[in-house]
């Protein structure tokens, strides 16, 4: 019997697609999120008429600030094409804008990272 090499033991954490890929931060923040799944918030500026100003999406136990800056363009231009979709009869219900920002985001996450966040759409008017 002889010695081939070592190998690393401990704990490994599986999520999503990925295997240890999870950041101690990203977990901390999961353990305080309430879904434990980590959250998505999309806020979008409408201006009067409620057309899309600007998206914006913030994470939190999801990925790492470092990690997320792809992803983030990624989800807020959905968003803003979703929003541009839906037409201007639907763009003045806000439960209906809020779902269709819901399911795009949620539809993202999954597919891109293979992981579903609570979603949390906040629509801001001027």
């Amino acid at each position: 019997m002889s010695l081939a090499g070592r190998i690393e033991v401990g704990r490994r954490f599986v999520d999503g697609k990925g295997i240890g890929d999870v950041e101690s931060l990203v977990l901390k923040d999961r353990v305080t999120s309430p879904g434990r799944a980590g959250d998505g918030r999309s806020r979008l500026l409408l201006d009067h008429g409620r057309a899309p100003l600007r998206s914006d999406i913030v994470t939190r136990g999801v990925v790492t600030e470092s990690g997320s800056e792809e992803l983030v363009e990624g989800v807020r231009d959905e968003v803003l094409r979703a929003i541009e979709e839906i037409g201007a009869d639907a763009r003045t219900d806000t439960a209906e804008m809020q779902t269709a920002i819901r399911r795009v985001v949620r539809r993202f996450f999954n597919k891109r990272i293979d992981r579903k966040p609570m979603i949390v759409p906040v629509l801001l008017e001027l």
